[in-house]
C-alpha cells in the first residue's frame, strides 16, 4: 500500500496493483488491472480511472520520479466454449500528474471540512445512481 501523511495529521492511502520502472529502477509509473464486460476504449478508461492514477502518481511520487503516464491493463470476455469464457486483453496509456493528485486529496479534504456536504451533481452518474439507491432504500424503511 503507498501512504501520505500532511502536515494536519490528514492520510491519504492507495493500493496499486503493480508498478512499472524503467531498467535503471529510477523512474516508475502506477500499472492497474481492470475487467469490464465490454471492450473499453481510450475515453472510457480516461473519463472512470484519470483520477485513480493520478492519486497513485502522487502517492509513487513521495518516494520515486513518476513517468508522465499510468497503465491500465483490461480484461473483457469476448465469447464462451466448451464451458470456458474466452477473453482479450489490451493495454490504456493515460497521462499522469502527481500535481493533479495532491489536487484532488486537497479537494476532498476541503469537501469533508464543510459543515454540509455539497449537493449532488445532476449530471454526474454517480451522484445519480446514489440518489436512486437511497431513495429506494427510503421506500423500503417506509414500507415495512
Amino acid at each position: 500500500d503507498l501512504k501520505y501523511k500532511d502536515k494536519q495529521g490528514n492520510v491519504l492511502v492507495g493500493a496499486v496493483d503493480d508498478i512499472l520502472e524503467n531498467e535503471a529502477g529510477d523512474l516508475v509509473a502506477p500499472f492497474d488491472v481492470k475487467t469490464k464486460g465490454s471492450m473499453p476504449d481510450q475515453e472510457y478508461c480516461e473519463k472512470y480511472y484519470q483520477n485513480q492514477l493520478n492519486i497513485y502518481a502522487f502517492l509513487l511520487s513521495q518516494k520515486h520520479d513518476v513517468a508522465d503516464f499510468g497503465a491500465l491493463f483490461y480484461f473483457w470476455p469476448v465469447g464462451s466454449a466448451d464451458d470456458s469464457v474466452k477473453f482479450e486483453s489490451g493495454i490504456f496509456l493515460l497521462d499522469v500528474s502527481p500535481a493533479r493528485g495532491k489536487s484532488l486529496f486537497e479537494d476532498a479534504l476541503e469537501v469533508l471540512a464543510q459543515d454540509e456536504l455539497p449537493d449532488a451533481d445532476p449530471n454526474c452518474e454517480y451522484c445519480k445512481t446514489h440518489s436512486v439507491r437511497s431513495e429506494a432504500m427510503k421506500k423500503c424503511l417506509i414500507n415495512q
